[in-house]
């Protein structure tokens, strides 16, 4: 069963628990009294003066280990820590008393047969969309076994999700649609007999997960890493990082990212909230 954020915040409330522990134990010292710190124009320093209970004036402290100062100075920072953390503690739970979970499958349960989205009812593609466009990429095109509702062929089950994710919720997008761009690479040449490298900026093709264009004419790109364990693959993601970061294209500007994990396991819940919390708001503007 996948976790919540509700989940996260009771495990933070635990871990808070455990941490008041320590600090009510660091709060309950003998030790009283109280300190000041006052600014030494002449000396550019804080001097330091203590006053025990029942003293009528203040006493110098002079800058060496003093275990008395030391155990007030930590006493008073636990009394603020456990302030802080009592009362983070009551919000946590405050929180998760009130809070609705959000997860997909919990809400599409909560709502009537009637009224789940059934994918038979899907309307066909308007005109923009009317042809599935396949992907422009031309490496390795058996690999693109993986079929979608809506006829697209893609490479892996993690692009499936995606890709049936964004057209469930009426995104348009393309699948490895072709984007050239303006990228530097080292040449060697020779000068008077003496070997010589220097930057020549060519124009390479290369081809984003998805594109998905925006409502003001601007477009945002999706890479979906799902196989960082091959080393081709991983040389091939690094060129083309680097070449979009010379072009502009980078995170949280205008490229997402998404990976699976070791196992090719892929949290869609996790990418419904960036959708919700990223891309949606910008395809509203």
């Amino acid at each position: 069963m996948k976790k919540t954020f509700r989940d996260y915040v009771k495990k933070s409330i635990e871990a808070d628990r455990k941490r008041l522990k320590i600090y009510k134990a660091m709060a309950d010292t003998r030790v009283t009294g109280t300190l000041n710190a006052r600014y030494d124009k002449r000396r550019n320093r804080y001097s330091y003066y203590y006053k025990g209970t029942g003293d009528m004036k203040e006493q110098y402290v002079k800058l060496k280990p003093n275990a008395k100062v030391w155990k007030l100075q930590q006493k008073r920072f636990a009394q603020e820590m456990i302030k802080v953390l009592e009362t983070n503690i009551r919000l946590k739970e405050e929180f998760c008393r009130l809070i609705i979970p959000d997860v997909h499958a919990d809400v599409l349960a909560s709502i009537p047969k009637a009224y789940r989205p059934n994918p038979t009812f899907r309307p066909k593609p308007k005109s923009a969309r009317k042809e599935i466009k396949q992907s422009e990429n031309p490496f390795r095109r058996e690999e693109l076994k993986e079929t979608t509702t809506f006829g697209l062929n893609v490479r892996t089950k993690g692009e499936l999700a995606i890709a049936e994710l964004l057209y469930s919720l009426g995104i348009e997008f393309y699948y490895e649609k072709g984007l050239t761009l303006r990228v530097p690479t080292n040449q060697t040449e020779y000068i008077d007999g003496k070997k010589a490298t220097r930057t020549v900026w060519i124009r390479k093709t290369f081809y984003p997960d998805f594109t998905i264009p925006l409502p003001d004419g601007s477009i945002v790109y999706w890479e979906h890493k799902g196989m960082l364990s091959k080393r081709k693959y991983l040389e091939r993601d690094m060129e083309k990082e680097i070449a979009y970061n010379v072009n502009l294209i980078y995170q949280p500007h205008n490229l997402m990212v998404t990976a699976e994990g070791p196992n090719n396991e892929i949290d869609l819940e996790a990418v419904r909230r960036i959708i919700d919390g990223w891309l949606m708001p910008l395809l509203a503007m």
